[in-house]
């Protein structure tokens, strides 16, 4: 589940469903995108999610587990959503699902903890002095073509794309010295580009980002298992110890920046703070990622079923393990190397509790929703007038039901004011168009005709010249505005 707020304010709520049926074949859908006008309490959360389970005849003792983000409203124990789907579970009398916060978005909120302000600040101020006027972004591309440089341009800084701040991070450090002399032309001098001490935790920070940026795409491949995530945040987890000795010894066989600059420059290099920075990642990842070392040794157990000790594993798979460690023909497609169909190979009256376990692996399976939205909008095609065609079709099933969020994924036009509908206008649309959601411009009280609506005997009623309106889906009554677009 995710809740998100859209461009109007109204809070979204998407819920995914991923099934698994007996032979592990994996199904997936976005079961509902639900738009909540009021407060968006645990409760509230947990009312639409109930609405959802009982519209596709779903009961709670098929939940195996639930992947959520980290608000009060959706992990608290007690009134959130968290709380309130185990006391659903218990009352039902069935076994409480595995909890578990966004994998990718805890990665991410990691890199956030961490404190960059002192480097990220004037690198965002800069980028924004090139890349907002549009002579000077002209000038500097020319300036860099000029002197044939690798790094071509800087991109803008987005808070919120998670691999964005590493990339401006690189870019800026490779291009540090064009920026200083394209600066001074501009007498737009920036001094912290002749401070050797800023350019060393430029350097750092510009280093370790990019190694978290190489682990969010990790993270992001696809038909990725939950043991394949938990690898690889285990293995992230030993390279920042492995990195922090590296720190320490200012041994920068793995910071390629920090290599670069320590040839450029007679500054010491600031160990405390290189090893601080490392270190405040690494318990960020200790706290973040605990959920999974509680359940660690189911995952492994998944994972290689030939790799544990009996004693060591719960009382409910020690025989099925033992039997299966025995047989020379599972084995052998164990060696295959595809875990899905080792575990559908497996006979489910001799392997039941391993088949169970493996269900509820699948179901783990990781797929972001949005970032495969904004992969598909990148793929429309634009017309010669710089807008997109209308004509293009999208072969991801849930691209038409994620229309909804692409304003908030998109530059943003000016659409005027909006301003309030008659009543008699209101009332129609309430009648015609139970799913509408419109808007108003600054031109509405010059409009001469009435909005365009097909009426009950099917005759069109005109908005105004040259003028349309454009249904939204995932709106409701309560919406009393309208746009008329030129």
């Amino acid at each position: 589940m995710d809740e998100s707020t859209d461009v109007s304010d109204t809070s979204q709520l998407l819920v995914f469903v991923r099934g698994v049926d007996d032979d592990l074949n994996v199904t997936q859908e976005l079961a509902s995108v639900n738009s909540m006008h009021g407060t968006t309490t645990g409760a509230d959360i947990f009312k639409e999610l109930q609405q959802t389970l009982t519209k596709y005849n779903l009961d709670w003792n098929r939940l195996q587990g639930v992947t959520i983000d980290g608000g009060r409203n959706m992990s608290g124990t007690n009134i959130g959503v968290v709380g309130l789907i185990r006391k659903a579970c218990e009352s039902a009398g069935a076994t409480v699902p595995i909890f578990l916060h966004c994998i990718i978005h805890q990665q991410a909120l990691c890199v956030k903890h961490v404190d960059m302000s002192c480097v990220l600040k004037p690198v965002v101020s800069v980028v924004n002095f090139i890349r907002s006027r549009a002579l000077n972004h002209r000038q500097f591309r020319s300036f860099l073509e000029e002197i044939e440089s690798e790094t071509v341009d800087l991109s803008y800084y987005t808070a919120v794309r998670w691999l964005s701040c590493g990339k401006v991070l690189l870019q800026f450090f490779k291009l540090r010295k064009e920026i200083k002399i394209f600066l001074a032309e501009k007498n737009h001098p920036e001094t912290l580009l002749s401070d050797a001490e800023w350019l060393w935790k430029l350097a750092i920070f510009a280093d370790v980002v990019t190694h978290v940026n190489n682990l969010n795409l990790k993270l992001q491949c696809k038909n990725n298992l939950i043991c394949d995530l938990f690898e690889q945040i285990n293995a992230f987890r030993a390279k920042l110890i492995l990195l922090k000795s590296h720190m320490n010894e200012c041994n920068f066989s793995h910071f390629t920046c920090c290599e670069k600059f320590s040839t450029e420059t007679d500054e010491r290099f600031p160990t405390i703070f290189a090893v601080k920075v490392i270190a405040d990642l690494k318990l960020e990842f200790q706290k973040r990622f605990s959920d999974f070392d509680i359940n660690s040794r189911e995952i492994r157990l998944f994972q290689n079923p030939y790799d544990c000790n009996v004693g060591d594993v719960s009382s409910q798979f020690q025989m099925e393990i033992i039997d299966l460690q025995a047989s020379d023909q599972i084995k052998n497609k164990y060696k295959e190397g595809n875990l899905i169909d080792f575990y559908k190979f497996l006979d489910a009256k001799e392997f039941p509790n391993l088949k169970q376990l493996a269900g509820q692996a699948a179901k783990g399976k990781w797929k972001n929703l949005k970032d495969k939205f904004r992969v598909e909008l990148h793929k429309i095609p634009k017309k010669r007038s710089g807008s997109e065609n209308d004509n293009y079709k999208s072969k991801w099933p849930f691209f038409d039901m994620m229309l909804f969020v692409k304003d908030s994924m998109l530059p943003s036009t000016t659409t005027g004011n909006l301003l309030k509908a008659p009543e008699n206008t209101r009332r129609r649309l309430q009648e015609n168009y139970t799913n509408l959601q419109l808007y108003g411009n600054e031109n509405f009280d010059q409009v001469r005709s009435q909005p365009r609506l097909h009426t009950n005997s099917g005759e069109n009623e005109t908005v105004g010249k040259g003028s349309q309106y454009q249904p939204i889906s995932q709106c409701d009554e309560n919406y009393s505005m309208f746009r008329l677009d030129p």
